[in-house]
């Protein structure tokens, strides 16, 4: 999702891109009813993407039909409401001082694989079992 701070649109180019690879319909650019600067719509950012997330659920359904998958929010995001409490002890035993989310989000590639090693069995099965993550059941088909 990115927010254009000058004429307070938003674009859908997570599901646009997804999209263009289904050929199915994109999504056009909404206007915020106030426009507010970029800081403060990272504030909200989450709040936005849930609600079209939800609002766009028909658009996603044809995708998943089609074999892609599009993140409610992002991988992070979307792990920390499966396994909240491995993230937390993960960033904790790495010194890191911010939410789990965000020291993720700030060096992905490394520290998503210190992550995987912490990962139990029964978080794997946790992951698996969620909705969030129906491309990993795909997958594995």
């Amino acid at each position: 999702m990115k927010y254009t701070e000058k004429d307070g649109k938003i674009e859908f180019a997570g599901i646009n891109r997804c999209a263009e690879i289904a050929n199915v319909s994109k999504k056009n650019k909404r206007t915020l009813e106030v426009i507010v600067s970029k800081k403060e719509f990272e504030t909200v950012r989450k709040k936005y993407q849930l609600k079209y997330f939800d609002e766009f659920s028909r658009t996603i359904d044809k995708l998943k039909i089609k074999g892609v998958y599009l993140s409610r929010i992002d991988l992070e995001n979307d792990l920390y409401e499966v396994i909240p409490d491995t993230m937390d002890k993960y960033v904790k035993s790495a010194g890191g001082r911010s939410n789990a989310v965000d020291y993720l989000q700030k060096a992905k590639q490394n520290r998503m694989v210190e992550l995987c090693r912490k990962i139990t069995k029964s978080d794997s099965k946790t992951i698996y079992e969620n909705k969030n993550f129906l491309c990993i059941k795909e997958l594995i088909r």
